[in-house]
C-alpha cells in the first residue's frame, strides 16, 4: 500500500504540534482489541463453540478486550493532559479555557452526531418502514435514546448501556473527563516533582477503590468516577514525557515488559481485569512500551498501523453494528470450530469495517480535524450571504 495513498487518510495534525506516529500507534492497540473482543463475543454467542486448549489462552487476550477502552482513557488522559503540562513546566500561560472548549466541541461532536443520526436513520426508520403499525412507537423509542446519547447522557438517565450501539457508553465518560480536565490539570502548577506525582497516585488508589467497591451500581461504574484512575495514568505518562524534554530513553526491558503484560493475559484464567490493582500498572508499561520500547516504537510507528489507529474514532462508533450485520452473513460459514471460526470473522469482518470506515472517516471525521474549519465555514456563508442576488434571482 503506497504512502501517497495512506497519507489521505492521516489525521490533521494542529498547528504547533509534533505528530507522534506511536500515538496513534497505541490507539490501533485499544481499537483492534476493542474489535477483536466484540468479534470473539459474536462468534461466541452465536456458535455456542468453546475453543480448545490453545484457544483458551487466545480467549483470555482478546476476551480482555475490555482494556482497550482502559488504554483510549489512558491516552486521552496523556493528550489533554500535554498542552497543560508543556505550558507549567515551561512558565508559559495556561491554555485558553475557551480554545480549549471550542477544539473539544468542534473536533468531536460533528462525526458523533452525524453518526447518531445515521444510525436512527439505518436501525429505526428503514427497517421499519414494512411494519407501520408499531411504527410511531418504535420511533419515539428510539428518538428518546438517541436524543440521550446525543447529550451524552443515556447512561445517567436510563441507568443502562446506550442503544441501539451500546459501545458509546465510554464516549459519555470521555466527556465527562474532558470537562474535568483543565480542573485537574491545576496539578501541574505544582512545582515539587514528587509532591504532584504522589497525588496523582493517591487519585489513582481512591478511584480504583471506587470502581471495586461501587462496581455493582452502574451510574458510579459507567462513569469517571470509577475509571479517573486510567486519565491520570496519561497525566502521570504526559508529566514524565514533559519532564524529559520529550526524549524518554528506548531500552529493551519495555519491549519485554509489554509481553509480560500479554503473558499474564495468556495464562491467568477468570480475571476480571477492569477490578485488578495490577491493570493500572498494565497500562502504564504498554505506554512506556509505545513511546520506549525499541521493537514496539518501530512497529507502532509504522504508517500503516498509525494510520488505522489515527482513525479508531470512527472505527470505534461503526464497529460494533457492522459486526452484527456482517455476521449474518458469515455465520453461513461456520464450521464448528473454534479458532477457524474466529479466524474467518476476523479476516472478514476486519477487511468490511475498514472498508466501511474509512470513507467515512473522510467524510464525517477528517475535515473537523483541522482546527479552524468553523472558522472558514462560517467565513464561507457569511459571504455567501453578503454577495448580492442574481439580476434574474426573482425571475
Amino acid at each position: 500500500m503506497s504512502m501517497s495513498f495512506l497519507s489521505r487518510f492521516s489525521r490533521i495534525t494542529s498547528s504547533g504540534r509534533v505528530f507522534l506516529p506511536q500515538l496513534d500507534g497505541l490507539r490501533f492497540i485499544a481499537i483492534a482489541w476493542v474489535f477483536a473482543f466484540h468479534v470473539n463475543h459474536y462468534v461466541e454467542v452465536k456458535t455456542n463453540v468453546s475453543p480448545d486448549a490453545f484457544g483458551v489462552g487466545l480467549t483470555r487476550v482478546i476476551t480482555a478486550g475490555h482494556l482497550g477502552v482502559l488504554l483510549f482513557f489512558c491516552i486521552s488522559g496523556f493528550i489533554l493532559a500535554l498542552p497543560f503540562a508543556e505550558a507549567y513546566h515551561k512558565g508559559k500561560a495556561a491554555m485558553s479555557l475557551k480554545k480549549y472548549f471550542v477544539r473539544r466541541v468542534t473536533r468531536l461532536e460533528p462525526p458523533y452526531l452525524i453518526h447518531l443520526l445515521l444510525v436512527f436513520l439505518a436501525v429505526g426508520i428503514l427497517p421499519l418502514l414494512g411494519h407501520r403499525a408499531n411504527f410511531p412507537e418504535q420511533i419515539a423509542f428510539l428518538t428518546k435514546h438517541v436524543a440521550a446519547s446525543s447529550v451524552y447522557l443515556h447512561q445517567i438517565i436510563f441507568n443502562e448501556l446506550p442503544g441501539p450501539n451500546v459501545v458509546l457508553w465510554s464516549l459519555e465518560i470521555e466527556i465527562q473527563f474532558y470537562l474535568l480536565a483543565p480542573l485537574l490539570s491545576q496539578i501541574f502548577r505544582w512545582k515539587n516533582l514528587v509532591g504532584r506525582r504522589a497525588v496523582m497516585l493517591a487519585a489513582m488508589l481512591v478511584s480504583y477503590w471506587i470502581s471495586v467497591h461501587y462496581h455493582d451500581n452502574f451510574r458510579v461504574s459507567h462513569s469517571i468516577l470509577g475509571h479517573l484512575q486510567y486519565f491520570l495514568i496519561g497525566f502521570l505518562f504526559a508529566d514524565r514525557f514533559v519532564a524529559s524534554g520529550q526524549q524518554l530513553p528506548q531500552s529493551a526491558w519495555w519491549d519485554l515488559g509489554f509481553l509480560c503484560v500479554i503473558a499474564a493475559l495468556w495464562l491467568n484464567p477468570g480475571v476480571q481485569w477492569e477490578l485488578n490493582p495490577l491493570t493500572p500498572l498494565f497500562m502504564f508499561v504498554v505506554l512506556c512500551a509505545g513511546f520506549q520500547g525499541r521493537f514496539t516504537l518501530r512497529v507502532l510507528s509504522l504508517t500503516i498501523i498509525s494510520t488505522i489507529g489515527g482513525m479508531c474514532y470512527t472505527i470505534y462508533m461503526y464497529h460494533y453494528l457492522l459486526i452484527s450485520l456482517i455476521g449474518r452473513l458469515t455465520l453461513r460459514f461456520a464450521t464448528g470450530n473454534y479458532l477457524i471460526d474466529l479466524l474467518v470473522h476476523l479476516i472478514t469482518h476486519t477487511a468490511v469495517v475498514l472498508l466501511v470506515c474509512a470513507p467515512l472517516f473522510l467524510l464525517f471525521e477528517r475535515p473537523f480535524m483541522a482546527r479552524d474549519w468553523h472558522v472558514r465555514a462560517w467565513k464561507y456563508l457569511r459571504g455567501r450571504s453578503d454577495s448580492p442576488a442574481p439580476a434574474n434571482a426573482l425571475l
